[in-house]
């Protein structure tokens, strides 16, 4: 006799239960981690961005900002000098690839500047900056204070012994 053998409800109801347990356990644990994750990509991602800055000035001998846009929430490079090799504050020179385009900072985070302008120079000098990019109890800074010619990143905020800069910004 052929006998068919296959799942009762009450099986079924219990897979599904341990299974909604399993998911109401994981979740938050999984947004703790994106919120983490999401934090140290836009950290790495500026840092990175600031290492291509510095190598670009040494090697091209060219003057290189990095500019905050508070207002749009975002960040890129322009070149100071020209063609000629004359330093212009009104040239922007196009730099090339994805380097060149606009980062954006999502709009989860926050992030405390203490400069709207960071400069790289030619003989690989970084202007003094510290960069906190945070989300909730998160924080990361970007900081070239530390080390002479050094783009670092530190877990939390790091607070400045100094007084701060008028023209520190929030966005």
């Amino acid at each position: 006799m052929l006998q068919f053998r296959g799942f009762t409800f009450v099986e079924i109801i219990l897979v599904v239960v341990v299974l909604g347990v399993l998911a109401a356990v994981a979740v938050p644990a999984l947004s703790g981690s994106y919120r983490n994750l999401l934090v140290q990509n836009t950290a790495q991602d500026m840092a990175a961005l600031m290492r291509y800055a510095q190598s670009r000035a040494i090697t091209q001998d060219a003057e290189i900002l990095l500019v905050f846009d508070q207002r749009r929430r975002s960040y890129r490079l322009k070149s100071l000098t020209s063609s000629d090799g004359s330093l212009d504050a009104n040239a922007q020179d196009a730099i090339p690839r994805r380097w060149g385009r606009t980062f954006r900072v999502p709009e989860e985070l926050t992030v405390e500047i203490e400069n709207q302008e960071i400069g790289f120079f030619p003989d690989g000098r970084i202007s003094k900056a510290r960069i906190c990019i945070c989300r909730e109890d998160t924080c990361l800074t970007v900081s070239t204070r530390e080390q002479r010619g050094r783009v670092l990143v530190f877990n939390g905020r790091l607070e400045t012994t100094e007084t701060p800069s008028p023209s520190g910004e929030r966005f």
